[in-house]
């Protein structure tokens, strides 16, 4: 199926789609009865699970099972089917015209796009399938970036750079005074433009252009990136939504370099992104720490381990785009391999950037936290806040670490085997598991109940009657620090 054009869409007013997507609301199309065939629907580019998907929704007569299978699962319903799914909202022939939906051959309708739902909002985006131009809808990488970036506190202003559909700009919007959403894409514009008023989300602005350029010189209490991070081989098309350029970072580091006058003091950045380790290259934190320039930013790369992934990911990406699975799959699949050999890509890093400017000037630091793989991890605002606070106290030097109050992370749990501690960082860590000695459980133990670190060191260094200990217990109360073991506690 070829992308539709999206300049129809603009037939129907922000009236209109506002009418419609209460009525789709209405029909329980985002209530939890619908979630596990709507899950199933989301990855309807698997050809595995397009099929049940299918068999599930046409197993249900309400509205809302006819509503997932015409919106959702390139499902053609008949046309008594699809009033039945827009009754008195909008005329049927609104939406034909609009082509929201199409006719078919033998008279059903269907359509060309895809309704999907995030956090209880509907998403509208291209079958990825349809063409190199299409606009993805929101998957799981994108609730993901969204925990990581949600704010404790309402933020004034935030940007969402390369919006594509505007899913994570209308899914922060509740916490956010304003939003401005950009894409270089005219049609994730139009997509994201639709979604807004779908959802009647009134602050949140789309504007088009390349990454910063829509905001001149306008700055930010969060900003939020998901930028495309593919490689992609010399003598294929460019595909949007998957490509990053040859080694698949570029896209990604030029929002590293154009962001620091983008964020005001005190403003955060959380990029979710894919990075290639090529052989023979500077270590990835050297890299990233170049492409920023930090001076009054810090950088916090919250990574799993770095692994080789190529073979999956090159099968992954081209089921996307060839979900047909013919010769023409194995040609696609083999290119993309052949080019990461070619390029001397051995390995990929995912993970979160975290980019954070200071208030006052003072220059900022470069740090790598370790994590679990996201299948495992829950990365959340506050975890990401947990760890910019341990690397500011530690960058502080060692007379603010001795003052400063210490407590056992929450979540943490320990568990004695023998003459061994293992330390559990719980469902929403970040961390893999810790295994301690007896010592340096006893360490811990002591900063957690005691006011300041200092007077754990000191009560320490005299019971050993070794001034010396001091020192070097306090290198293991940092490294317990910044592996999350130890958080900052309330003051007093």
């Amino acid at each position: 199926m070829a992308l539709p054009d999206t300049d129809r869409l603009r037939t129907l007013s922000p009236d209109d789609w506002r009418t419609l997507g209460n009525r789709i609301r209405a029909i329980s199309y985002t209530a939890e009865e619908s979630e596990p065939i709507r899950d199933l629907g989301s990855k309807a580019s698997n050809p595995f699970r397009a099929p049940m998907a299918k068999w599930h929704a046409r197993r249900v007569p309400e509205p809302w099972g006819l509503a997932l299978r015409m919106l959702l699962l390139s499902d053609p319903v008949t046309e008594t089917e699809a009033r039945a799914v827009v009754d008195d909202a909008l005329p049927l022939e609104r939406l034909l015209e609009a082509g929201l939906v199409v006719r078919t051959a033998e008279g059903t309708v269907v359509s060309p796009y895809m309704l999907s739902v995030a956090g209880g909002n509907l998403i509208l985006s291209d079958n990825v399938s349809s063409g190199a131009e299409a606009v993805i809808g929101p998957g799981d990488a994108t609730l993901q970036l969204v925990r990581a970036s949600s704010p404790s506190k309402r933020a004034r202003s935030a940007l969402d750079v390369g919006c594509g559909a505007g899913a994570v700009a209308i899914l922060l919007s509740p916490l956010c005074d304003r939003i401005i959403a950009t894409d270089i894409s005219e049609r994730a514009v139009t997509l994201a433009r639709v979604n807004v008023w779908m959802n009647d989300v009134t602050n949140v602005e789309v504007r088009s252009g390349d990454l910063f350029a829509p905001v001149g010189g306008d700055t930010f209490d969060l900003v939020v990136a998901q930028p495309p991070f593919v490689a992609r081989p010399d003598d294929s098309p460019r595909t949007t939504f998957l490509d990053g350029g040859s080694r698949g970072d570029e896209l990604a580091l030029r929002v590293l370099r154009e962001l620091r006058p983008h964020l005001a003091p005190g403003g955060t950045a959380v990029m979710l992104t894919e990075w290639p380790i090529v052989e023979g290259e500077p270590p990835l934190v050297d890299r990233l720490g170049d492409a920023l320039e930090a001076g009054d930013a810090s950088l916090l790369m919250v990574m799993a381990d770095a692994a080789d992934v190529r073979d999956e990911r090159c099968m992954h990406y081209t089921t996307l785009l060839e979900p047909s699975m013919d010769e023409a799959w194995e040609r696609h699949a083999i290119r993309r391999r052949d080019h990461l050999e070619r390029i001397q890509l051995r390995e990929i890093c995912s993970g979160f950037t975290v980019v954070r400017r200071s208030w006052d000037g003072v220059p900022g630091w470069t740090s790598v936290a370790p994590s679990r793989r996201f299948s495992r991890a829950s990365v959340t605002r506050g975890r990401i806040e947990a760890m910019i606070a341990a690397r500011d106290l530690d960058a502080s030097g060692s007379q603010a670490m001795r003052v400063s109050r210490l407590r056992v992370a929450e979540g943490v749990t320990f568990t004695q085997r023998a003459a061994r501690f293992f330390a559990t960082f719980g469902e929403d860590g970040i961390s893999e598991d810790m295994v301690l000695d007896a010592n340096a459980m006893t360490l811990l133990q002591a900063v957690h109940r005691a006011r300041t670190v200092g007077e754990a060191l000191d009560h320490l260094a005299a019971s050993f009657g070794q001034p010396e200990v001091a020192t070097e217990a306090l290198a293991v109360v940092r490294n317990a620090l910044l592996g999350g073991l130890l958080e900052l506690g309330p003051a007093g």
